[in-house]
């Protein structure tokens, strides 16, 4: 009987080992499947010219070749995307975006191999083709005179200069602007003459106090094709 009652214990724990076994298993496989996952799933997208500027609503197409799209994302507003897919699968990948156009970001056959450093696939977007830009225009002005002066000139950066309006707007539409920042200013209303400037496709608005009337603006005009972040 003695002899029995130990035969039992000893098989119910082997069978509690066993079980014990397979959970921590279990847990490892989920922990490295998590840490595959997460090195597939996160993006970041970045101007070439100005470090740590995000490419913000831009959206990914990752093909197999120019016809099969395998995976479509879009970047949010610090330039990051998720992806849930097996990067060497891709052949391709393909940016669309209102101000930077349709890029050809990536061509397996002549890029570099895609690396993911830090749990992050890392890409720098080039604003301008330096070959066909004319004389002044690959560049981000800071100062509206000098934008001003230079009649190819497509990008003004006005972020981060406490402003409350946007200075000298009637001649800024005059001369036309692709691109406008105006992130993180004290620009509270915005009037449609900011979107009627000539040529304008993109307008940064983040980080700006904002009120109601601007805002049912903005949702207007975003209709008509300008890509306006707020």
């Amino acid at each position: 009987m003695i002899r029995r009652i130990q035969t039992t214990k000893a098989k119910a724990l082997q069978d509690l080992d066993i079980k014990n076994m397979r959970f921590f298993s279990f847990i490892i496989t989920l922990l490295i499947s998590i840490q595959v996952f997460s090195q597939n799933t996160v993006g970041k997208i970045e101007i070439e010219e100005r470090k740590n500027e995000p490419v913000k609503r831009a959206e990914l197409f990752f093909k197999y070749d120019r016809d099969s799209i395998i995976y479509q994302t879009k970047t949010d507003d610090k330039g990051c995307f998720f992806i849930n897919i097996d990067l060497k699968e891709v052949n391709i990948i393909e940016l669309h975006h209102p101000f930077f156009g349709l890029w050809l970001v990536y061509e397996k056959k002549y890029s570099e191999p895609l690396i993911i450093q830090n749990d992050t696939l890392f890409i720098e977007l080039p604003t301008f083709n330096y070959i066909t830009t004319y004389p002044g225009e690959a560049k981000y002005y800071t100062d509206v005179d000098e934008f001003l002066s230079e009649k190819y000139s497509k990008c003004l950066d006005l972020k981060n200069q406490q402003l409350e309006s946007v200075p000298k707007l009637k001649k800024i539409k005059e001369h036309g602007v692709e691109a406008l920042f105006l992130e993180n200013n004290n620009i509270s209303q915005v009037t449609e003459e900011l979107f009627k400037i000539k040529n304008l496709k993109y307008v940064d608005l983040s980080g700006n106090p904002l009120n109601s009337c601007s805002l049912a603006l903005i949702n207007e005009w975003s209709k008509k094709g300008i890509l306006i972040i707020y």
